[in-house]
């Protein structure tokens, strides 16, 4: 398992093991209740709310202030959005096109250089738009 590449996992009924980076981790697995919101989709529509793992509050500004530099707050030009928006968990094929940037970057490559653990990827989520075009990424 030490030469295994990084994410490789092996598993015998209910534990797993994992390679990480630097560590070998152990995994007691949980049998996933089929009746679990966690995988559901949240859309988007109103001023305010929440979903699993997300709350939510817009602010419509028409000031031209600046962007907040805080990296928790989302800046999105309220009126150039495709609506609804959906918060889902990220899927394999997943692809986002940076601002700045020519072409697409995987969401896996980006979870890979934020250095987000294999067995936490699951956790990440996206917002797209309602062409699906992903607007963010947010890694736990």
């Amino acid at each position: 398992m030490c030469r295994a590449s990084i994410g490789a996992e092996i598993s015998y009924e209910f534990d797993s093991l994992v390679r990480e980076r630097d560590y070998l981790l152990l995994l007691n697995i949980s049998v996933k209740d089929k009746s679990s919101q966690i995988d559901a989709e949240c859309s988007i529509n109103v001023e305010k709310g929440a979903c699993k793992g997300l709350n939510w509050h817009t602010n419509i500004n028409d000031d031209g202030s600046s962007p907040p530099t805080n990296p928790q707050i989302l800046w999105l030009d309220y009126n150039s959005l495709n609506h609804p928006l959906i918060w889902r968990f990220w899927r394999e094929g997943d692809k986002l096109e940076p601002s700045g940037m020519d072409g697409t970057v995987n969401v896996s490559d980006l979870l890979t250089q934020w250095k987000v653990p294999h067995i936490s990827r699951n956790k990440a989520q996206i917002l797209l738009d309602g062409r699906d075009k992903i607007l963010w990424v947010r890694r736990w």
